[in-house]
């Protein structure tokens, strides 16, 4: 089967699996029309026996954002009673990477990027019917599967503590953190859930690009000047590096997850449109300078990495387009026409919408 990239599979691959279960393609969600599995995907499924040992009951392979979020907002009314939207906030963001943490601490993941010997001998365990040329051909698929594992029983163990009277509240847990504030809504928790690996050190990521703001522009915490401009754009620019995975991987993280923060009850007008402006811009300058890196395996050359801008080099790179940033006065413009002219901005540059003290 020929090698690609499965990261953005249409939503609607649910695939029952137990313990020491084979995954096969037979019940798939059927609510949405036009959402079926990726040819290739169906092939491999069909091909290949998959033996997982970790009592997932619920397989869910290829889901989008929207995806995660329909699933888990599914589960969470059934054990509730209530709907359960996107923009509402149900947990803690240190909540959840902890949980993504302690999963991963007890699920048997091999090195799927550059997997070893040995990693290919477990690889081999969970698909028996596959040779070493055949996993690397199918590493994609594979991956996605073993990230898939992780994501089910993030949702199951978040469905199991789920509290109706807290929920109600607004919050899942009885325990609460004060990470600046960070509570995410159901359509953030979902970004986690795709990119389960890149969600564990999402915490870490968020503390990185306020140092380097304060670092770099002297302010870390204000909002709508250049130094917030910066910090947006830094802030994909840490998620893309500090992401898992390979190239494409580590942008689509960065891009769900900064996407997602600007949505639902988030979503804060012609601030939002500043920084969805801004995080496009430092994802796009992380696309242009990183570089694919290669392995020669047989005839294939798989991807093995990335070649990354270091922090210096790129702080002061999206430093000077800070500075350079164009002003979209929030003051003397509506939502409409100042969105008009945020999409009219080059997308490689930065906006800012209030006057800004220059402090850097």
């Amino acid at each position: 089967m020929q090698k690609k990239v499965f990261y953005s599979l249409v939503m609607s691959s649910f695939v029952l699996w137990g313990c020491n279960n084979i995954v096969t393609s037979s019940e798939t969600n059927t609510k949405v029309p036009n959402e079926i599995y990726e040819k290739n995907v169906v092939e491999f499924l069909d091909s290949t026996q998959v033996n997982l040992t970790s009592g997932v009951q619920l397989h869910h392979i290829g889901l989008t954002v929207d995806g995660y979020s329909a699933l888990l907002s599914e589960k969470l009314e059934r054990k509730i009673g209530r709907v359960i939207v996107d923009d509402e906030i149900i947990l803690q963001q240190e909540q959840l990477t902890e949980l993504l943490s302690d999963i991963c601490s007890k699920v048997d993941i091999p090195e799927l990027v550059t997997p070893s010997e040995i990693d290919i001998e477990k690889i081999q365990f969970d698909f028996p019917q596959l040779s070493k040329q055949e996993i690397l051909e199918n590493l994609s698929t594979i991956t996605l599967i073993y990230q898939s594992e992780i994501s089910s029983l993030a949702i199951n163990s978040i469905v199991a503590m789920s509290n109706p009277d807290i929920l109600v509240q607004r919050s899942i847990y009885d325990n609460t953190y004060d990470i600046r504030g960070e509570k995410i809504t159901l359509g953030e928790v979902a970004a986690c859930l795709k990119h389960p690996f890149s969600a564990i050190t999402i915490k870490t990521q968020k503390e990185t690009a306020y140092r380097l703001t304060a670092q770099y522009m002297k302010y870390s915490e204000h909002t709508d000047d250049k130094s917030d401009a910066f910090r947006h754009a830094i802030w994909n620019i840490v998620m893309a590096k500090e992401g898992w995975g390979l190239k494409g991987e580590k942008m689509a993280w960065a891009r769900d997850f900064a996407t997602a923060h600007e949505q639902g009850e988030k979503y804060d007008g012609l601030a939002s449109e500043m920084d969805l402006h801004n995080n496009k811009a430092g994802l796009n300058y992380y696309d242009s300078v990183s570089k694919r890196n290669y392995s020669k395996f047989l005839w294939w050359d798989i991807e093995t990495g990335v070649s990354e801008p270091s922090y210096d080099v790129a702080c002061n790179y999206i430093k000077q387009k800070a500075i350079n940033a164009t002003l979209i006065n929030k003051n003397t413009v509506s939502l409409e026409t100042g969105r008009a002219k945020i999409k009219a901005v080059n997308s490689n540059n930065l906006v800012y919408i209030i006057p800004d003290n220059e402090s850097y």
